[in-house]
């Protein structure tokens, strides 16, 4: 494969891994402006200079004395034309672990006693946790359309970590923005005490999705959720953030997508 070869396929799977639609028509130039476009999080200015806010991004730095070279091999590598074998992953959920709040997760309380709170984790690899202290199996955590940006029409694949207490089958649901239509197949468990990591794909229909996470039978327990990832495709990798290791935030730390370069 040619190297312009190479570049194209890079910029479209990485634009096309963020939801944006590519046109077939645009040159090499064009998908390179979109691309840094895109995960540079400027709106507008040069080919360069949107270049040069990515590799900076992506680096976690503000500035250097650098050339955009020298930035591109921070990043890559030294391997000739590395940048351009590379790809890029996009973690959709913007407040994925509740690290500064619980903002965008929420609950209902329909048996009237239930009551949800953010907490200390005790799921490994995580600060935060939504923890909900249920009374039946119409309580629920919500993580609202506030919290997700993607295409409708496009297939997305979620994730997150869970645990209950009671020794009752729980589940996982994704619906669209509203929570009033119901997106793929549900997801159920059976309590362990052990972390799940359950996962569904789903195929948007607006742009946003609503979590719904629940006991499935009557009867109390604790149900604690964290950890929420979800990826445009059919299969979702491990979890990653802003602060994980080669990621940036798209914007604001904790309240925008993830962005990691392969």
């Amino acid at each position: 494969m040619s190297i312009a070869d190479t570049r194209r396929n890079y910029f479209t799977s990485g634009l096309q891994s963020a939801g944006v639609t590519v046109d077939p028509k645009w040159t090499n130039s064009d998908l390179e402006y979109q691309f840094y476009k895109t995960f540079s999080g400027v709106a507008s200015g040069s080919v360069s200079d949107l270049r040069r806010a990515f590799l900076l991004k992506a680096n976690k730095i503000s500035s250097a004395p650098k050339s955009n070279e020298d930035l591109e091999n921070d990043l890559f590598g030294t391997v000739p034309n590395a940048q351009f074998t590379k790809t890029v992953r996009v973690n959709s959920c913007l407040n994925p672990k509740l690290e500064l709040s619980a903002s965008g997760w929420t609950f209902v309380n329909a048996s009237g006693t239930a009551t949800v709170n953010r907490v200390a984790s005790t799921i490994p690899g995580f600060n935060w946790m939504q923890q909900l202290t249920y009374a039946g199996a119409s309580d629920r955590i919500e993580i609202t359309n506030a919290l997700f940006t993607v295409a409708s029409g496009l297939q997305y694949t979620s994730k997150l970590s869970l645990t209950d207490t009671a020794a009752n089958n729980y589940i996982m649901e994704v619906w669209n923005s509203t929570g009033g239509t119901q997106l793929g197949a549900t997801a159920s468990l059976v309590a362990t005490g052990a972390v799940e990591t359950p996962s569904v794909t789903v195929t948007s229909i607006d742009t946003g999705l609503f979590f719904k996470l629940r006991n499935q039978t009557a009867g109390a327990g604790t149900m604690n959720a964290t950890g929420v990832i979800v990826e445009m495709g059919a299969t979702v990798g491990a979890y990653f953030d802003g602060d994980s290791a080669g990621c940036y935030w798209e914007g604001t730390a904790h309240a925008s997508r993830s962005i990691k370069v392969l």
